[in-house]
């Protein structure tokens, strides 16, 4: 290897620790993400749909939060496939258990499906809290 590539890649321990610092930005942050990306979705669901709609499609507007935010949250593991590790699934699986009533076994849930349904709990929280519309 040319010295100069290699002065610019930096060594194999800086190297890893670019990417436990990396890898642990995106722990702490993964939360923060879905909560700002549940925010954008509810901004676009209001824009998109008037005050009858809320009231008389409300099950059809959930339902595509969710595909809305099923399809960020394949991309988002797909770009970040290296930083998803235990640790940032079992805080997706606490979260999720935090949101719904009934406590369910989530171990076999993909994390797309466990961001998923953070996002879509966001939204609908974001959409109640801003907008003061029930979904």
């Amino acid at each position: 290897m040319y010295p100069w590539v290699a002065s610019r890649l930096g060594s194999p321990s800086t190297a890893r620790t670019r990417s436990l610092l990396y890898n642990l930005y995106m722990k702490i942050n993964i939360l923060e993400i879905a909560k700002n990306k549940g925010d954008d979705i509810a901004k676009r669901i209001v824009e998109k749909y008037d005050e009858a709609d809320f009231s008389f499609s409300h099950n059809l507007i959930e339902k595509e939060i969710y595909e809305i935010s099923i399809n960020y949250a394949k991309v988002f593991n797909f770009e970040n496939i290296d930083n998803i590790d235990k640790e940032v699934r079992d805080e997706l699986i606490f979260k999720v258990n935090t949101f719904i009533a009934d406590k369910i076994n989530l171990d076999k849930k993909s994390n797309d499906e466990l961001l998923a349904n953070i996002i879509k709990f966001y939204t609908i929280n974001n959409l109640l809290e801003e907008y003061n519309i029930v979904i």
